[in-house]
């Protein structure tokens, strides 16, 4: 049985404090919660959703992550985390994975911290119309989607192993791959953090880059230190600054500088 899964206290009961600061800083750093589910997209804004989102089937509104009767009050630690980890709803309504695909391994520590966390939050109204899919969207468009359970103990790996601790940051909290994997086929998935997806924001539509290591469509040709300033200031290698309603640098730039360097130090890896 998964650690996690015994969880059954109510979203604001009260926790330790480092647990709770833990979980505050995955949320408004590399996890980036506010990116979606803020009122605006920014680290400190209420998350009590509202925001637009687009995904395989069209558009959807973000929901309410606030411990509001129209948000998550009620919710215990596990069916929140059965939310991020496998993407099913505790009224058992399976939601899309493309925004939290990756979250499947975040260790069980970083996942109960993020818990913890948003069970400190001011509750808010934030009341929006759910979607409802067709069969034919969720046959069709939701093709490749499988809703596997995940519900075994995640361990958290250590800073001492950069390169598998960067990993762990770059697929499992960051979730890099969720916009720079190449498009996703019929059968097959999109090409590791080789770029290519065209994602709309509030200007119109841009292409992703690659971000692996080639230094034709990659970042190849960038130092872990281009990488670190980019993540944490927006600028490239080559003077320009990234709009950040594509890319949530001012979350990145409230990581720990650990991480961002642990995250450089991985994509520097990869070959």
């Amino acid at each position: 049985m998964a650690c996690w899964s015994a969880v059954s206290v109510r979203l604001g009961a009260p926790s330790n404090t480092e647990t709770i600061a833990h979980g505050k800083s995955i949320v408004q750093g590399l996890a980036a919660c506010g990116f979606c589910h803020g009122e605006t997209a920014s680290p400190l804004a209420v998350l009590s959703g509202g925001q637009v989102l687009e995904d395989r089937y069209g558009e959807v509104i973000a929901p309410n992550l606030t411990p509001h009767s129209t948000g998550l009050e009620g919710w215990t630690a596990s069916e929140l985390i059965t939310v991020l980890r496998n993407s099913i709803s505790k009224d058992e309504r399976k939601l899309s994975k493309d925004f939290h695909r990756g979250y499947e391994w975040m260790s069980d520590k970083d996942m109960l911290s993020v818990v913890a966390y948003l069970g400190t939050l001011p509750p808010v109204e934030g009341k929006f119309e759910r979607r409802e899919l067709s069969f034919l969207d969720r046959n069709v468009a939701g093709f490749s989607q499988s809703w596997r359970a995940y519900d075994n103990f995640v361990p958290r790996l250590q800073r001492t192993e950069p390169v598998a601790y960067g990993r762990y940051l770059v697929d499992h909290v960051a979730q890099c791959d969720s916009c720079h994997a190449s498009p996703e086929g019929w059968f097959s998935s999109g090409a590791y953090l080789e770029g290519g997806r065209i994602q709309q924001g509030p200007t119109g539509e841009r292409y992703v880059p690659g971000i692996s290591n080639a230094e034709t469509d990659g970042i190849g040709n960038w130092s872990q230190h281009d990488i670190v300033e980019y993540l944490q200031s927006g600028r490239t290698p080559d003077g320009r600054t990234i709009d950040s309603d594509y890319c949530p640098i001012p979350f990145y730039a409230r990581a720990e500088q650990s991480d961002i360097e642990a995250i450089a130090h991985y994509l520097k890896s990869l070959q």
